[in-house]
């Protein structure tokens, strides 16, 4: 398998996390081939191992477990007639899970579940018919920032215009709201780190739209994700979903929840003058949360109603820490004097780690050092440029 070790982690972490999920859905998330997803994933079944087994071991050994080698096999499987499949979905309680086992009782050789039901819904797309979208409790958070800006008149005269993030559960559509001075990776990743808390729990999907603090590059083929975006994730055992371009039904619960704290909160402080950040953030909260505890016109209850009702016990349990902004660089060269550089200071690793490429990950304050999957060493960062750290 030509895969990256740090990918086949990535595809397994996810795997472990929500066993359900289709190959397509995780394979959407990671910008990569589905094929290449399902492959992993049939390899993960059959070693029987789970993930706190894997997650500690090195590259050789988890080469080893899953037996990842370059391989890939083509084949094609029949496929249902979908027209008959669509027929068969207007019908009351119908669900691709059975119509898929029905068709395979007659058609032993065809395709997949996921091929089944990703087929099943580009022929509809195709067809521009309209699908209803059913969200289970915990399942996604949609967010987006608001196009409307505050402004916020700083003492020393400086003046911002500060950026509102909403979220927005799928479920429930309990809504978060936050103000920060710029759409920056490190303000995106404050506003979900303070929603988690929020929410006291995180769901398992977080569904953004292709800003640049998310999604760094799209293509056709291949999403790229801020690596501190996606690590923020990782924290959290969650994972993202980006929407589609030219999508809108993608993204249609942060749309909609976007418009409504445009026009609860953020229309009801046009004539509020702000001369601090915290001081915004502590309206935004107050209306927010009546917005949240506000009956629904034609369902019973609140937002906050359904999701205290139903929602806050699917969600998964928050870290015991608080996510740290981190970065990585990859295939560091380890010098000859077994030290490796790092923003002008140098920190030593294992004699034996010499002459060989290592990854680094490393927060405002703290360096890691990892060979083959495995860390090799801890450094506190210097404090300035040109220090020599040296570990016994």
């Amino acid at each position: 398998m030509r895969l990256p070790t740090r990918l086949q982690r990535e595809i397994a972490r996810l795997h472990f996390h929500d066993p359900a999920k289709s190959h397509r859905a995780l394979a959407d998330s990671m910008g990569l081939s589905p094929n290449t997803v399902a492959s992993l994933r049939k390899r993960l079944q059959k070693s029987g191992q789970n993930w706190d087994a894997l997650r500690i071991l090195d590259d050789p050994a988890w080469h080893e477990a899953l037996g990842t080698h370059n391989r890939s096999v083509a084949q094609t499987k029949p496929h249902p007639n979908w027209a008959d499949i669509h027929d068969n979905m207007s019908r009351p309680d119908a669900t691709l899970t059975v119509l898929w086992q029905e068709w395979r009782e007659t058609v032993p050789s065809g395709i997949g579940y996921s091929a089944f039901t990703y087929g099943y819904r580009d022929w509809v797309r195709d067809r521009h018919i309209a699908m209803r979208r059913v969200h289970r409790p915990g399942e996604k958070l949609f967010v987006d920032f608001a196009g409307k800006t505050i402004t916020i008149h700083y003492r020393d005269g400086r003046t911002v215009e500060a950026q509102i993030f909403v979220a927005v559960l799928g479920y429930s559509n309990w809504t978060f709201i936050w103000a920060v001075e710029s759409q920056s990776i490190a303000a995106f990743v404050e506003c979900h780190v303070k929603c988690f808390e929020r929410l006291g729990g995180v769901p398992q999907w977080v569904v953004p739209d292709n800003l640049k603090s998310a999604v760094i590059r799209r293509t056709r083929d291949r999403i790229e994700l801020n690596p501190i975006y996606r690590a923020c994730l990782a924290h959290y055992n969650t994972a993202a979903l980006p929407a589609r371009p030219r999508r809108p039904k993608d993204k249609a619960k942060a749309e909609v929840g976007v418009q409504i704290a445009q026009r609860w909160v953020l229309f009801r402080l046009r004539d509020r003058m702000f001369f601090d950040i915290t001081e915004l953030n502590v309206e935004l909260a107050l209306l927010t949360d009546q917005l949240n505890r506000h009956p629904f016109r034609k369902l019973d209850g609140s937002r906050q109603d359904r999701f205290e009702q139903t929602e806050r016990a699917t969600l998964a349990d928050l870290p015991p820490t608080r996510y740290e902004v981190d970065d990585w660089r990859y295939s560091v060269l380890v010098g000859r004097d077994h030290h490796v550089e790092h923003r002008g200071s140098h920190y030593s690793v294992p004699c034996d780690a010499a002459g060989q490429r290592v990854d680094l990950r490393f927060t405002a304050n703290i360096l890691e050092i990892f060979r083959a999957g495995r860390r090799i060493a801890l450094h506190t960062l210097a404090a300035t440029r040109g220090q020599v750290t040296t570990l016994a």
